[in-house]
């Protein structure tokens, strides 16, 4: 009986884990290549409120080059954006969620409607 309760709060625990994260890694084109991998999913109440005091940066519907010298985590409040690496993986996201870039990824950023978000680095 016992052993149901531990096995049944180890599998709750698990589900949960695996909700709460979900990794979109695209797929290189190419083979031998390494692929971007940028987190993307909903983020918890604790989550919202720690992106509160965060920067907030705005940009209208457009495209450019980016690098990320360092991680970045970002909300998204408004709009919605196609990320696309060198290789021409692309991820989509828009309000509510929750992104990260690793450090060390090219990409461009394609506006598709005006953003709004609040970002962190580090």
């Amino acid at each position: 009986m016992q052993l149901d309760h531990y096995k049944s709060l180890y599998l709750s625990k698990k589900r949960k884990t695996e909700e709460k994260k979900k990794f979109h890694t695209l797929l290189p084109k190419h083979k031998n290549r390494k692929p971007m991998e940028i987190v993307t999913r909903k983020p918890n109440d604790a989550e919202k409120r720690l992106a509160q005091d965060w920067t907030i940066w705005t940009k209208e519907v457009s495209e450019f080059p980016w690098h990320y010298d360092e991680k970045e985590t970002c909300y998204i409040l408004e709009g919605q954006a196609n990320v696309i690496d060198t290789e021409g993986n692309s991820i989509v996201f828009g309000p509510g969620d929750w992104v990260e870039f690793p450090k060390g990824v090219n990409c461009t950023w394609k506006i598709n409607s005006p953003i709004k978000k609040r970002y962190f680095f580090g």
